[in-house]
C-alpha cells in the first residue's frame, strides 16, 4: 500500500521522514506502517493520527490546526479510504 496517482498506479515514496529539531535532523522510518490513500468522500474529519514528536504522542484527529504542517491536509485531504466493495453474484 502506499500513495497512488490519479489512475492507481504507486508513486515512489522515501524510506524515512527527515525532522528538524535542535540538535540536527532525525531521519523517522516510514517503511514500518501502510501510507493509505486519501478520500474526499467522507465531508467530516474521521481520521486520528498519532506521531511521536506530535501533541505528546497522543492521538488527535488529522485536521488544520492541530498543531502540525501537512502538505495533505494543505491539499484539502483529512481523511483516510480504507473500504471495501462487495460484488454479489447469483448462479
Amino acid at each position: 500500500m502506499g500513495y497512488t496517482d490519479k489512475n492507481g498506479k504507486l508513486l515512489p515514496n522515501k524510506k524515512y521522514k527527515e525532522i528538524k529539531r535542535g540538535s540536527g535532523i532525525v531521519k523517522i522510518p516510514t517503511n514500518f506502517r501502510p501510507l493509505l490513500p486519501f478520500t474526499d468522500e467522507i465531508p467530516d474529519n474521521r481520521t486520528f493520527i498519532k506521531r511521536v514528536f506530535i501533541n505528546s504522542n497522543d492521538w488527535q484527529a488529522f485536521k488544520k490546526g492541530n498543531g502540525f504542517q501537512s502538505s495533505l491536509l494543505k491539499s484539502g485531504l483529512t481523511n483516510y479510504g480504507i473500504g471495501i466493495d462487495f460484488h454479489v453474484f447469483k448462479d
